[in-house]
């Protein structure tokens, strides 16, 4: 497990909004494995996403809901 950088964070696991995960290769995210994420406290649009499981990320525990900017398959 990496630590966040610059923001404490007791959790194992993070819940991101992709707001385009078919931008990245067939078979790109799997179950398990570990990624470097860049994310935003802020949505990227000027429009809301559908995100249907959005409830998920009340298990984060902060009081935004974070968009991935960069993400980078590390293991």
């Amino acid at each position: 497990m990496k630590d966040l950088l610059s923001m404490p964070y007791k959790n194992r696991n993070i819940g991101i909004i992709v707001t385009c995960p078919d931008m990245y290769k067939e078979g790109f995210f799997k179950k398990g494995k570990m990624y470097e994420v860049s994310f935003s406290d802020t949505n990227p649009a000027d429009f809301e996403w559908t995100v249907g499981n959005r409830n998920l990320l009340k298990k984060n525990g902060l009081l935004f809901d974070p968009y991935a900017v960069s993400v980078k398959k590390i293991q």
